[in-house]
């Protein structure tokens, strides 16, 4: 993953969705501007990397190990919050998004 697109509305629960693919992130983008919404899309790429936290731990599936990332693009930042995520979720490793202005 070199590169992450989040589509959001400008507004109070912001309704953001992150996609790894452009084209699904335009459409999307696109969708929501012919709806009249107030969209806005953002683009971060890995090299943005700011800030990176980490818990003490040594594998990512204890249930106590979590690592966050935060990239800033020179606009906003992204907070990537990674966890192990168990049933009901599909069993992985993955982030939960945040954005900061």
């Amino acid at each position: 993953m070199d590169e992450v697109y989040v589509v959001f509305l400008e507004s109070i629960d912001m309704d953001m969705k992150v996609y790894e693919k452009k084209a699904e992130a335009q459409a999307d983008f696109e969708e929501r501007q012919g709806k009249g919404q107030p969209v806005k899309m953002e683009t971060f790429g890995m090299w943005q990397v700011a800030e990176v936290e980490r818990s003490n731990g040594n594998s990512a599936n204890d249930p106590d190990y979590w690592e966050r990332l935060i990239l800033d693009n020179g606009r906003c930042k992204l907070v990537m919050d990674y966890t192990w995520h168990q049933a009901p979720d599909p069993e992985g490793y993955y982030a939960d998004y945040t954005i900061r202005f």
